[in-house]
């Protein structure tokens, strides 16, 4: 046998990386089962050392380059800091998982490429010029100026029964950059706000519903206004924080006017399903949206909105239920499965940089992480679609 392949690191950012995961020591030897707690610990005091294939497997793990185990000093990382508002069952939740931390790393990351090769000159802030204390009407009115917001639509047919895609083109053609998180269940996260001056972040929760989205996307921009980054689960839930609140509230003004939506519901009987699916396809958001509309500008009172929920929560589920069962598998070409996860304007970026000579056509491919074969698809869906 030939002697171990050591991997003389610095142990101090082995423990470093380790400690910016969720992920503790006895935790490592359940997802990789190579590994003991014994062994984590003496490479990370400094007593003993990798091989290099275990050291790779570590990074993979603490999602970081291998290279960056042989740094003198620690690193400076975005030091965005979110607020964490979900809420289950009435309880607060203080934790996150590994798969939501790496999700969440995965978009920090897409904006630091998009940053390094960006024309800074080309965007601003496009919420710079909105004072968070405004009032919610002068605040929904601003942001349906600045993306060009005009509810209620005549029918589904009109936003191509596609609402979410619909308003994630609005909003990324204003320099908000909207991914979808994946493989998270909407159980623990339906949406997250990352705020920056250039470049700021939504990001939906992929397994969600296409109607739930469009209210995430507009709750996430109620928080960017207010100049905050959160981790959201959007549930309506009564013991959601004030934050939260006026976020729903927000968001509720700016789909759903109150003054558009009176002239729609005049004369109708509110305890019919059909007048409610109507108003849902017309506003492009879910029945439930609709319904705590309702409920919030006193149109319904709440026994109705009860009854009404739960309805629609076991139809939901039932749904669910039946997809679950039915275990489709849709296969998806990578050029699609990166505009669904990362959208228009993250590979918009790439690939005018390629154009303006800053990277190779190599480089375009490794940053976007797609076959050659697959750029020139990708071209059209985001350089030459509105």
């Amino acid at each position: 046998m030939g002697n171990k392949n050591y991997a003389y690191i610095n142990c101090e950012m082995l423990k470093w990386a380790r400690e910016r995961t969720p992920i503790k020591i006895g935790e490592i030897p359940l997802r990789m089962k190579e590994f003991s707690n014994e062994q984590i610990e003496n490479w990370e005091n400094g007593t003993e050392y990798p091989s290099v294939n275990q050291a790779k497997k570590l990074c993979n793990l603490y999602d970081i380059p291998f290279a960056a185990l042989y740094l003198s000093k620690l690193p400076n990382v975005d030091n965005t800091t979110y607020i964490d508002r979900r809420t289950y069952m009435d309880n607060l939740e203080g934790d996150i998982s590994y798969e939501l931390w790496k999700e969440i790393n995965r978009l920090k990351s897409c904006r630091e490429c998009a940053i390094e090769l960006l024309n800074l000159e080309e965007y601003r802030n496009v919420f710079k010029d909105i004072n968070p204390n405004f009032s919610t009407n002068d605040i929904s009115t601003k942001i349906r100026e600045i993306f060009n917001i005009e509810t209620p639509f005549k029918n589904k047919t009109a936003y191509s029964n596609n609402a979410f895609n619909y308003f994630r083109n609005k909003i990324e053609s204003k320099g908000v950059m909207v991914l979808q998180i994946e493989n998270i269940s909407i159980k623990e996260i339906r949406g997250i706000s990352l705020n920056y001056d250039i470049l700021p972040i939504i990001a939906v929760n992929k397994n969600d519903s296409d109607r739930a989205k469009v209210f995430t996307l507009f709750h996430e921009i109620a928080h960017l206004v207010r100049r905050t980054s959160n981790l959201c689960l959007i549930d309506f839930n009564e013991r959601e924080d004030e934050e939260e609140k006026i976020c729903n509230n927000l968001a509720a003004n700016i789909l759903i006017p109150e003054i558009t939506l009176d002239s729609i519901i005049n004369g109708k009987d509110l305890s019919d399903d059909r007048v409610i699916t109507n108003l849902s396809d017309r506003y492009a958001v879910s029945k439930f949206v609709i319904i705590k509309r309702l409920y919030d500008l006193n149109k319904i009172d709440f026994v109705l909105y009860k009854s009404k929920y739960e309805k629609y929560l076991d139809i939901f589920n039932e749904i669910k239920k039946i997809k679950k069962k039915q275990g489709q598998k849709i296969i998806v070409t990578q050029d699609k499965k990166l505009i669904s996860s990362s959208g228009k304007l993250y590979p918009k970026i790439i690939l005018n940089a390629y154009y303006e000579g800053k990277i190779s056509f190599g480089e375009v491919c490794n940053t976007l992480n797609v076959n050659s074969r697959y750029i020139d698809n990708i071209e059209r869906m985001v350089m030459f679609s509105e």
